[in-house]
């Protein structure tokens, strides 16, 4: 997905089939991300790390995509622990 993400043009779709796609993955151009499967969804997986998706694209599009497993982050020496979102959007209009 992240190749598929670095390759695509601004406005592009990218279909995913169904699986789990491992990692932490970042929009910043406007794209549309669906599955093509709605019975058995892809699963974008985070692995406990950080934010699984972070949008910075306005009229980016995600359809059709189970997001799991999103992290915390501590932040020493306060010992202050922020969970981290499946989603994080930092655009307006998506």
């Amino acid at each position: 997905l992240k190749k598929a993400i670095t390759f695509a043009k601004d406005g592009d779709t990218i279909l995913l089939s169904q699986g789990v796609y491992y990692g932490n993955f970042t929009i910043d151009k406007r794209l549309i991300i669906k599955g093509k499967d709605e019975t058995n969804p892809p699963v974008l997986d985070g692995k406990g790390k950080g934010h699984v998706l972070t949008i910075h694209a306005a009229g980016s599009m995600i359809e059709n995509i189970k997001i799991t497993n999103s992290g915390h982050t501590m932040m020493p020496p306060l010992t202050i622990q922020w969970l981290e979102s499946g989603i994080f959007i930092e655009a307006d209009d998506v």
